[in-house]
């Protein structure tokens, strides 16, 4: 006599990952992310709700509540106070005296091409005595921050510019996950702010939570040439960290 054949059923992954995520968002324990697994479970919630899937849409907001450094917010007041993101990862989350977060490692600056200075100027608060930083003289040059673990939903941003001649005036402001796709947040056509003003802040709006920033010069400087000279730059706004 044969016996039955039983057929195990495949697990249902998203159900199964949400079900130890789930109880460690209702805990009333803060989380401090350490287990390689559990944060890769978050990362892999993050994007299965990114990408729209039927999943409980509030999970990822109690865990990310939960995570070490939490959800946080940062206000603007006036230029390069000390209440931006830039500064606040600069020093280390307010625990050290602030540093370059490029030199730190807790950003990224890089650009399509750069002269004259080194790339840490792009996200250094100090006004300093160093040579201006540039593009080539050649269309579509852009700067860029990456945030690495730190999701940023941006209200404000402030850039600086030497205050000599080739002030950018036409420019966008782009925001991705993955550096391969890319969302529109900010354009500027024949924005003269920097003409008069050796900074300036902008509002932007964002609905959504992106770790790249690009600033892409989208046509030619007030001197009529391709240089992109900006640095300096600063941003306030939702944060959250993902580990």
């Amino acid at each position: 006599m044969f016996k039955k054949k039983t057929v195990q059923k495949e697990p249902q992954p998203t159900q199964t990952s949400r079900t130890p995520l789930r109880r460690i968002a209702n805990s009333r324990e803060p989380l401090t992310i350490r287990d390689e697994q559990t944060y890769q479970k978050i990362v892999d919630i993050t994007i299965i709700t990114r990408a729209d899937v039927a999943v409980e849409k509030d999970l990822f907001s109690l865990l990310s509540s939960k995570l070490y450094g939490a959800t946080k917010e940062f206000f603007y007041s006036k230029d390069y106070d000390t209440q931006g993101i830039l500064y606040y990862l600069g020093t280390n989350r307010g625990l050290e005296e602030y540093h370059n977060p490029h030199l730190r490692g807790v950003v990224t600056a890089s650009a399509s091409s750069f002269q004259n200075s080194t790339i840490d100027q792009f996200v250094d608060r100090m006004e300093n005595a160093r040579s201006r930083l540039y593009t080539d003289d050649i269309p579509k040059q852009y700067f860029m921050v990456d945030f690495h673990n730190v999701m940023v939903q941006p209200t404000h941003y402030t850039l600086s510019h030497d205050g000599s001649d080739n002030v950018p005036i036409n420019w966008s402001v782009l925001g991705s996950t993955d550096g391969v796709t890319w969302t529109l947040l900010k354009c500027h056509s024949k924005d003269m702010s920097l003409c008069s003003e050796r900074s300036h802040t902008w509002p932007i709006t964002a609905d959504d939570y992106y770790s790249k920033f690009k600033f892409l010069h989208a046509d030619k400087n007030e001197s009529d040439l391709w240089y992109f000279i900006i640095d300096r730059l600063e941003m306030y706004g939702k944060t959250i960290n993902l580990i």
